[in-house]
C-alpha cells in the first residue's frame, strides 16, 4: 500500500480497507474478502 504514510496512518488505512484482516486469525476471512473485492 502507500509507504509515504506514517505507521499510525498506514494502520489506519489498513483497517480502513481490511488489510489488518488479512494479518489477524479473526477476521481473516472477512476482511480478506473485504479487501480483495
Amino acid at each position: 500500500i502507500i509507504n509515504s504514510k506514517p505507521s499510525e496512518e498506514l494502520t489506519r488505512m489498513q483497517e480502513k480497507c481490511g488489510i489488518r484482516g488479512s494479518f489477524d486469525k479473526n477476521t481473516a476471512k472477512p476482511s480478506r474478502r473485504r479487501w480483495k473485492d
